[in-house]
């Protein structure tokens, strides 16, 4: 997979965003809810991380980075 990022504006956009997985991955079963926590990196080479929410377990909170492609094609906006 390319890995494209956002732009600093664009990722500014994205923060505070609530995605659901659209398939699973990496332990985070489909239908997972998360909330975009902060960006990452520099210049023009934005990535975004990714804060899960799990309800009805007492699961750390766990955090994981994205790329723009790795964002559209795996999570969905719900908000």
């Amino acid at each position: 997979m390319k890995n494209n990022y956002w732009s600093e504006d664009e990722a500014d956009t994205k923060i505070g965003k609530l995605i659901v997985t659209m398939r699973s991955f990496s332990n985070i079963p489909i239908g997972t809810v998360g909330k975009v926590a902060r960006k990452y990196g520099d210049k023009n080479k934005w990535g975004l991380d990714i804060e899960w929410v799990f309800v009805h377990t007492k699961r750390l909170p766990l955090t994981d980075s994205f790329s723009k492609d790795e964002y559209e094609e795996f999570l969905l906006e719900i908000d």
